[in-house]
């Protein structure tokens, strides 16, 4: 399914929504597929967080991303998200996360 670019004054801000942005002028197949992937991240850190939308989107940035650093009422958290792109299309079919203890 393809993601219009409006979506991302929804869920990016700062150089995250400017890198997307200027992908749409680029090539639109690929920031579509970019931006879906953002937003499948955001939403599993969301929820490992256990916030749900009560994490705004626009508060951290995933795209491009192995590890995610959240801030929330001042406890810090660091996410690790691992990927996978199946073989047979080279679209993302799979994300894990997993929070991380420490920063080592």
């Amino acid at each position: 399914m393809a993601r219009p670019r409006n979506l991302l004054w929804l869920m990016t801000s700062g150089k995250e929504r400017q890198e997307l942005d200027s992908l749409y002028d680029l090539d639109e197949t690929l920031a579509s597929e970019r931006t879906t992937d953002a937003w499948v991240a955001k939403e599993a850190v969301q929820k490992a967080a256990g916030l749900g939308m009560g994490l705004p989107p626009q508060s951290f940035e995933v795209d491009g991303r192995d590890l995610v650093t959240v801030v929330h009422k001042s406890t810090r958290h660091l996410y690790e998200l691992h990927r996978w792109k199946s073989v047979l299309n080279g679209r993302l079919t799979s994300l894990a996360i997993a929070e991380r203890k420490s920063d080592d």
